[in-house]
């Protein structure tokens, strides 16, 4: 059996969810990634990758449909995201080939939408479906989300977390990470950072991921510089990763340089391949999302990434975060008036108390194992696939 999967861009972080798809499928059936890329691109983390199949297409709105149909040799499609470039051409194939289909749901698009849309300026822009929206328009994931529920009774749906699951039904498969492959004993710290040019001496406090409003950066960056045990302390640096050329990343990098000036580290993107070795260079790992229209479908997979590497995190009560770092992590409270004060004084207690910074590490490597790495979670798609 060969499963296709569709992605709705190769030139965005969409491509992340579908290749981790890929990677669980890979050992028990032959698995490639079909769609296009709307920039002409492959998105940064994944554009050296070799192991999984890429067929990318570049964007043709004319015969779109004709080239991704006969681009997929699948026996099943695999649709991620419920987008008109991805679920929208399965479900074209569906009735042209009569092939199964399957569709995977990771974020909640039409908060997306709405997050977008926040004045009557922006309103034209994404009112309808078109390349430079990537098809995030309000009218596309409408109609889509409709159908998707319309569905839950007729094609198999994975969900990335309860939010999800409540609004479309289906099987929750989390944003895994695989546990053979990010294991904190298999890299070295020190080596690491002198690779990424951070500090070999300092205690790193790290906010890694593709910068978005919903993620709380700035509301980092002003909380080290508003806890002032943290601002004076010479021992501690804040290092975010994940930037891009996009004008969010460079607004961020102009926040982080007023106020922290050479007490912040900006890295680029880092392959995917190499994204543990980043994660070890951490001692705590800050991951502050905001409660937004984006953040309440969406869990971060930056979330595995910490607990595989056995890393102390921080986060906020959003999405099933909560859940996932019970007895593992600390929980701030993302509706408190206070978030920054809160999330530097939290900061602050782990940089004092770095033997409970490691034990909490510990803790959360444990619990991912056990119920979030590759193992549990490749058992469940291949029932979901009938492999």
């Amino acid at each position: 059996m060969k499963v296709s999967i569709l992605v709705s861009n190769f030139s965005s972080n969409a491509l992340g969810r579908a290749y981790l798809l890929a990677q669980l499928i890979s050992p028990f059936s032959e698995v490639e990634i079909v769609g296009p890329a709307l920039a002409g691109n492959i998105w940064g983390p994944l554009s050296k990758q070799t192991d999984i199949q890429f067929k990318v297409l570049n964007w043709n709105p004319a015969t779109f449909l004709q080239e991704i149909s006969s681009a997929i040799s699948g026996d099943i499609v695999y649709a991620s995201k419920p987008l008109m470039t991805s679920f929208g051409a399965a479900l074209v194939i569906q009735q042209k080939k009569e092939i199964p289909i399957v569709l995977d749901i990771d974020d909640w698009e039409l908060g997306f939408a709405k997050d977008r849309v926040n004045s009557m300026v922006k309103l034209p822009f994404y009112a309808f479906p078109h390349r430079l929206n990537d098809f995030h328009s309000l009218s596309d994931v409408f109609i889509l989300e409709k159908v998707a529920q319309s569905l839950r009774e007729r094609i198999p749906i994975t969900v990335s977390n309860s939010f999800l699951q409540r609004r479309f039904g289906g099987t929750i498969i989390w944003h895994t990470r695989d546990e053979n492959v990010f294991d904190p004993e298999k890299y070295d710290p020190i080596e690491s950072r002198r690779d990424l040019g951070i500090p070999e001496d300092k205690i790193v406090l790290m906010f890694f991921g593709t910068p978005r409003p919903h993620k709380g950066i700035e509301e980092l960056i002003r909380a080290v510089y508003m806890t002032k045990e943290l601002l004076n302390n010479k021992e501690v640096v804040l290092v975010i990763g994940g930037m891009g050329k996009d004008r969010y990343s460079q607004k961020i990098v102009q926040i982080g340089r007023k106020l922290l000036g050479n007490k912040v580290i900006f890295l680029g993107y880092i392959p995917f391949r190499e994204i543990p070795r980043a994660v070890i260079t951490s001692d705590v790992y800050i991951i502050p999302q905001k409660r937004t229209y984006s953040s309440l479908g969406q869990l971060p997979a930056k979330l595995f990434d910490a607990m595989a590497m056995a890393r102390a995190i921080i986060s906020t009560d959003v999405s099933d975060i909560p859940r996932i770092l019970e007895g593992v992590g600390i929980i701030i409270d993302s509706k408190t008036p206070a978030l920054e004060i809160e999330l530097g004084a939290n900061i602050l207690y782990l940089v004092d108390n770095l033997g409970e910074t490691r034990r909490l590490g510990r803790r959360a490597r444990r619990k991912f194992v056990e119920q979030y790495g590759f193992k549990p979670l490749r058992k469940k798609l291949k029932v979901i696939l009938n492999v």
